[in-house]
């Protein structure tokens, strides 16, 4: 009788004791959550996508993770503990998708409740297109001059070619990339730097690496010049002879280093004439030889000889006399 008594009153306006049950568990969550923090937090955005395939516009490479939770846990989630991606993989056709942006619990978030995880943008939209890759080669972008007389001879780059890869669209057609700019200016001696390759757009890479060596070669330039009125000198002829008279003047073509050439005067640059094995008056044919300053080749000459009428020394001065 006791126990049909219990049973009565328990069950007795049942309806209103369950609504009342109820707010007072909604009551209670409703506390619960309005003593919860709420982090913020930024961290990469993942893409998943055939090998096939590549981006082919920009993308937020972040999203915006807000954490909402018991303060003293969610102050402790590492960004680590938190991966965002969007998954293209299920696609093999080129064109744009709209996925949405999923998030990983790891580490010390996969412990924490009650948690909210709320990401921004929810969704990605992007266009995928074919990936290729080749190999191209390298050429240097140059610029400047070297130091005045200074030229650059020769130069290497390592490796002379590199491997790019991304859109289809673009890599079929690349022959050679450049490398960031390489400045000349000043430049004495040889040098060596590494230097950065200029991508033909965001969406291409360099799997070997982004940097090449360049190696220049820096020497004196060369240049050609033209001598011109040098004057014919006879040399070591006999004390007792004399040339009755000798052509007024020549010229010269030389080569050297354009800081040598361009100190040195037309008096430095002469064409001679060997007399030591004339021994009387006569007419002689002889060859010109050029008599230059160290460092200078000659090209070529006029005259290459001359012809020369030889007197004896007395009678010219009787000459002259009468």
């Amino acid at each position: 009788m006791h126990l049909n008594n219990l049973f009565h009153k328990l069950f007795q306006n049942w309806p209103l004791k369950i609504i009342a049950l109820s707010v007072a568990l909604l009551l209670f969550l409703f506390n619960q959550m309005a003593t919860l923090e709420e982090r913020f937090m930024s961290v990469p955005l993942e893409l998943r996508m055939s090998e096939r395939f590549i981006p082919a516009e920009s993308y937020p490479k972040t999203v915006r993770i807000t954490l909402r939770g018991k303060s003293e846990e969610v102050n402790l989630v590492l960004k680590e503990d938190v991966i965002a991606y969007a998954d293209f993989r299920s696609f093999d056709q080129e064109g744009s998708y709209t996925v949405p942006v999923n998030i990983l619990k790891q580490g010390s978030l996969t412990h924490i409740e009650p948690l909210e995880i709320r990401v921004e943008p929810r969704q990605l939209n992007l266009r995928i297109e074919k990936k290729m890759s080749k190999s191209v080669q390298v050429e240097p972008s140059l610029i400047g001059y070297p130091a005045k007389g200074y030229e650059l001879s020769q130069f290497f780059l390592t490796p002379s070619s590199v491997e790019i890869e991304g859109l289809e669209s673009t890599i079929r057609e690349l022959k050679s990339v450049e490398t960031e700019t390489i400045d000349l200016s000043g430049r004495q001696e040889d040098f060596t730097m590494r230097v950065r390759l200029k991508h033909p757009d965001q969406f291409s890479s360099f799997p070997g690496g982004d940097t090449v060596e360049f190696f220049g070669m820096v020497k004196e330039s060369t240049i050609l010049k033209t001598i011109e009125n040098i004057d014919l000198i006879a040399l070591d002829l006999d004390n007792e002879l004399e040339v009755a008279g000798l052509p007024q003047n020549g010229n010269m073509s030389v080569q050297g280093t354009q800081l040598v050439l361009e100190r040195l005067a037309r008096e430095e640059f002469m064409l001679t004439i060997d007399c030591s094995q004339i021994d009387e008056p006569g007419t002689y044919r002889l060859p010109v030889r050029p008599d230059v300053p160290q460092g200078v080749l000659v090209l070529k000459y006029s005259p290459s000889s001359v012809e020369i009428a030889v007197d004896r020394a007395e009678d010219r001065s009787e000459e002259t006399t009468r």
